[in-house]
């Protein structure tokens, strides 16, 4: 058993050459400065940052061989098996280049080949062929390169706009690996090699409002005139402080200096709104089987081609026809991998809301979307013959979730909501269209269809009006739930005087979870079968669906968390939670409801 690994590394950092051409003809100054600090800041750097090579050796060797036993009792001491020879020859190298192509604009380049030299028959080989062709590169067996692009968006130089920040992302990878070589001779041809990228993009920013309205003058009073109130608040708690300790309290009513006139106030309250986050992220992803060409130094088929210049770029565009019509992929029936799309998509943002001092609301969103797309038998030349290439079954696997608001329900109990339902599957079903049946349903719409029954679930729980379905793999907007929280009551003298921390919270959450939305393989063979009922009697729907579920949390609908001067703390939470299924394989409708009292009590050690 023999190893050999080597490798050679070699990593270069350029100094910056950064070039800004307007930064000498703007004065700073100037009046018109803050105007043209954008131009003046703008600048660009010609070449790369680091680069990096690497080139690595990782060889095996290894010999087994069996001895004949019964040939050797009977003497016979010539007699044995053959050796059994192994070998794994790699030879790869890979390469980065980094970017700073400006200040806020960042590129990283990265490619890694790993080759395998199996042309030399194993049968000839010795302890000795290991050190052979060191540097020979054999047949690509793994490709792989990636690509990442950020940049930070200029906001603060640019006046009134410095108060955002924000950064874009894009990023692709291309990935290919070799498959077995075992059918290349096969009547039935090769099962070729699969090719798969991604692409993944981000978007953040975030607004400091304050630091907006703080730009001008009339705003900069009024918060000066609140701090100075802050101060008023701060001296009265520590001459109550001071007063608790000597154990002289006496309640004494207090005016305060500083006051906002109407005006004021009205231009307070655009200031309420604090600090807004926004963060966004997209992950899609194609995988193509099949691929017959090796790829060249930057991914592309050496032989045949393919796949496209979009493609090794990240891009998601559909190319199983262009792949089918230029033979880039395997034919063979026994090549069933499924040519595979996917996607992830996540947003997510809150909002900082302050009306009042120590009244706090805390607003949030999120939502999140999947989906897979697979289709085997893709390979397949009859799909040409189809608009969509759809001669084989294509399957839509999609699952998404979104925060909503039912507070119209969430005191409601359970007979009340199901009643809902019916009712709204009425309704919804006339909104359809068709003859109408004894029970009020229209023909090929009873309550069992689920686009009738998803629909008149989400208005009931809800509390809304029924409406009909839509797009059955689109998430409606998503609606912000909330956390306020309220500590002024401790401001209240009388309160002052016997707390050092007097809170009042509430929250609130709920989520709407759809999964397992996926292609209906009896809607796929209408044309074949002529029938477009199932054995309920109702229309067969583009998309099936397995499950809906709400998740509604109060938590707390009212709690109190205080602390006495004397160091006791206390606390008490009353939550209210449900849970709402919809189960669309056997069409049942489990609730989950419960209640809970969360009681605190403890000191603080000093």
């Amino acid at each position: 058993r023999q190893y050999f690994r080597g490798y050679i590394d070699y990593n270069y950092t350029f100094k910056p050459w950064v070039i800004k051409p307007f930064n000498k003809l703007i004065s700073d100054t100037a009046k018109s400065t803050k105007y043209l600090r954008w131009a003046k800041e703008f600048n660009f750097n010609p070449i790369p940052t680091k680069l990096s090579f690497r080139t690595e050796i990782d060889r095996n060797y290894n010999e087994l061989e069996f001895r004949d036993i019964e040939s050797i009792l009977s003497g016979n001491f010539g007699s044995n098996f053959d050796v059994i020879k192994n070998r794994n020859f790699y030879f790869g190298w890979q390469y980065g280049l980094e970017f700073g192509l400006t200040k806020s604009l960042k590129l990283q380049v990265n490619s890694l080949t790993r080759t395998l030299n199996d042309n030399i028959d194993v049968n000839t080989m010795d302890n000795s062929s290991i050190f052979g062709n060191v540097f020979r590169a054999g047949r690509p067996v793994l490709y792989n390169h990636r690509v990442q692009l950020s940049y930070q968006l200029p906001f603060k130089y640019f006046p009134y706009l410095d108060f955002v920040e924000a950064e874009l992302g894009y990023g692709f990878t291309y990935n290919w690996n070799a498959r077995s070589t075992a059918l290349l001779s096969s009547p039935e041809g090769s099962l070729g090699s699969i090719g798969q990228n991604t692409n993944v993009i981000t978007a953040k920013a975030s607004a400091d409002i304050p630091k907006f309205f703080s730009q001008f003058k009339y705003f900069q009073n009024i918060s000066a005139k609140m701090q100075k109130r802050k101060r008023e608040i701060d001296s009265l708690n520590n001459v109550y402080t001071l007063a608790w300790d000597k154990k002289r309290y006496k309640y004494k009513s207090y005016k305060f200096k500083n006051k906002l006139t109407p005006l004021q106030s009205i231009a307070n309250f655009m200031t309420s709104f604090k600090q807004l986050n926004f963060d966004y992220t997209e992950t899609n992803g194609t995988v193509i089987p099949g691929l017959l060409s090796a790829p060249n130094w930057y991914g592309y088929g050496q032989t045949l081609g393919g796949p496209t210049a979009g493609f090794l770029l990240g891009s998601q565009s559909d190319i199983r026809r262009i792949a089918v019509e230029n033979g880039w992929v395997s034919k063979s029936s026994l090549m069933t991998d499924p040519y595979i799309q996917m996607t992830t998509k996540e947003l997510r943002a809150d909002l900082q809301f302050v009306p009042l001092n120590d009244f706090r609301i805390d607003f949030n969103v999120l939502h999140t979307f999947n989906r897979n797309f697979s289709q085997s038998g893709y390979n397949d030349p009859q799909n040409l013959a189809y608009a969509n290439h759809d001669f084989a079954f294509a399957n839509n696997f999609v699952t998404y979730s979104n925060t909503v608001v039912a507070l119209n329900t969430s005191f409601k109990d359970g007979a009340a909501i199901y009643q809902a339902i019916r009712a709204n599957a009425v309704a919804i079903s006339q909104q359809m269209g068709g003859p109408l049946n004894a029970d009020g349903f229209t023909e090929g719409h009873s309550i069992a269809n689920a686009y009738v029954l998803i629909p008149a679930f989400r208005a009931a729980v809800e509390g809304k009006s029924p409406k009909a379905i839509g797009n059955a793999k689109k998430a409606v907007l998503p609606i912000p739930n909330w956390r306020i929280t309220y500590s002024g009551l401790k401001n209240i003298p009388i309160i002052n005087g016997q707390f050092s921390k007097f809170d009042i919270s509430h929250a609130y959450s709920a989520t709407y979870t759809a999964t397992g939305i996926q292609s209906s393989i009896d809607y796929y063979n209408i044309p074949t079968s002529g029938n477009n009922k199932d054995i309920n009697g109702d229309y067969i729907n583009p998309y099936t669906f397995s499950q809906a579920t709400y998740l509604e949390s109060f938590s707390p609908l009212i709690g109190i968390d205080v602390t006495m001067r004397n160091n006791m703390q206390f606390g008490l939470q009353y939550n209210k939670n449900r849970m709402l299924l919809l189960g669309l394989v056997n069409h049942t409708l489990t609730e989950e409801a419960n209640t809970e009292y969360v009681v605190r009590l403890g000191y603080i050690i000093r």
